[in-house]
């Protein structure tokens, strides 16, 4: 449960640069065999015949989007205090354990042997019953992480679908510093813009009366 906001970033980012592609693709297409290059094609290849689009292009810098997504944010502060509270249920099974666990030694030298057998068998009870409860708080855990990256991919998908209608944009690329992008002119930098859009729309849902007044 501690690795999850380890992992959290790149996982999140990986999403969104995906979103992003399959945003501009419209759909999956079949998978074709890589054409090695030869000294011919590379020779070919010029500024003047790489495809032409007719509508503008932009680009999205997503780590820079979601260390500045307020709605991200939040969600990183949610999950700390869920797995928190999933530690912290596991930590006191584990303390009533080894409460158990002391008064059983305690007690041992006054036992029959049944007894302390019957006592041993259930003390290995309850410790196969906090293993699983460990085991299924993981997955409660993972769980949280997976709506959370899906909560925060969808949020971005419904604000870039509509703000590429509204500005005309016939493509808008992912770009983070795990690659994808090695160029961009700085003037197709949208990040500021979609930034500022996705704070806004977030802000009025956190306090719709102040979203009112505005």
């Amino acid at each position: 449960m501690k690795q999850i906001l380890i992992v959290w970033n790149v996982v999140l980012t990986l999403l969104v640069g995906f979103l992003l592609w399959t945003m501009n693709s419209g759909s999956s297409p079949e998978p074709q065999e890589a054409e090695i290059p030869t000294e011919d094609t590379v020779a070919q290849v010029t500024p003047d015949t790489l495809p032409k689009f007719e509508g503008p292009i932009a680009f999205v810098n997503n780590d820079t989007l979601l260390n500045g997504y307020d709605f991200y944010q939040d969600s990183k502060q949610d999950l700390i205090l869920a797995n928190r509270r999933l530690e912290d249920k596991y930590k006191r099974e584990v303390q009533k354990l080894e409460n158990e666990y002391l008064e059983l030694r305690e007690k041992a030298p006054f036992m029959t042997q049944s007894q302390g057998e019957a006592a041993q068998q259930k003390l290995m009870a309850r410790q196969n019953e906090l293993m699983e409860m460990e085991q299924d708080l993981a997955l409660e855990s993972q769980k949280l992480e997976m709506e959370k990256l899906q909560e925060v991919k969808d949020r971005i998908a419904d604000y870039l679908d509509r703000y590429k209608e509204e500005m005309g944009y016939e493509i808008v690329f992912g770009r983070s510093n795990l690659g994808g992008i090695h160029y961009a002119n700085s003037r197709m930098d949208i990040t500021q813009k979609v930034m500022v859009g996705l704070n806004e729309e977030y802000a009025k849902e956190k306090n719709p009366v102040q979203g009112d007044k505005k």
